[in-house]
């Protein structure tokens, strides 16, 4: 409501104005950018609370909706043609995310037993932690050092989710041949007596 006053009240005098209109159309942009970024943040909050108490079916709609609201807000940055860092960082954000929706999913899968989609989705987290990585160091802004640095690792602990989800299967492969020589076995002594 605050932005749509500001617009309303500020910027919308210059609307008309051939000698404001790019500054007018910039600032709106801007304006909607950071108004979808705001957004996105009770999502992120949702989203991570659910993943941490492994709801991992809701982390991922709610990690669906993150991605979302940072691609509305990353296409208005995109439209702007001043502040490349924004849209760098923006970009990080929006990989970054996609890469925690990625990693619901695959522990959706895990979860559901259908190991191969798991394995595949696991990767997809990898490439988009290490793009997010990318897009953070491009945009230069002081500290996302540190966040880049927490991304590349987290990217290398996909390796540890996959051992999880391999042992899972194999696991689940064992009790399964344990249960068909149980039934064996039942049989034959059945079939003794």
């Amino acid at each position: 409501i605050i932005l749509e006053k500001v617009i309303e009240k500020d910027l919308e005098p210059l609307k008309d104005l051939e000698e404001y209109k790019d500054f007018y159309t910039s600032r709106i942009n801007l304006f909607k950018a950071d108004y979808q970024a705001i957004k996105s943040y009770y999502f992120i909050s949702d989203a991570r609370y659910q993943f941490n108490n492994r709801n991992f079916k809701n982390a991922a709609k709610q990690f669906t909706n993150v991605v979302y609201e940072i691609e509305l807000s990353l296409q208005n940055y995109l439209n702007s043609p001043e502040n490349e860092a924004l849209k760098n960082l923006y970009s990080g954000e929006y990989y970054n995310h996609l890469g925690w929706k990625y990693l619901s999913e695959a522990e959706v899968y895990r979860e559901s037993e259908d190991w191969d989609k798991a394995f595949q989705t696991y990767e997809l987290v990898r490439k988009q932690w290490e793009d997010a990585s990318e897009y953070y160091l491009q945009s230069a802004f002081p500290g996302v050092g540190a966040l880049q640095e927490a991304l590349l690792n987290a990217s290398l602990n996909i390796d540890v989710y996959q051992a999880v989800c391999e042992n899972e299967q194999q696991l689940k492969l064992k009790i399964a041949d344990l249960e068909n020589e149980i039934k064996s076995l039942n049989e034959k002594l059945y079939n003794a007596i």
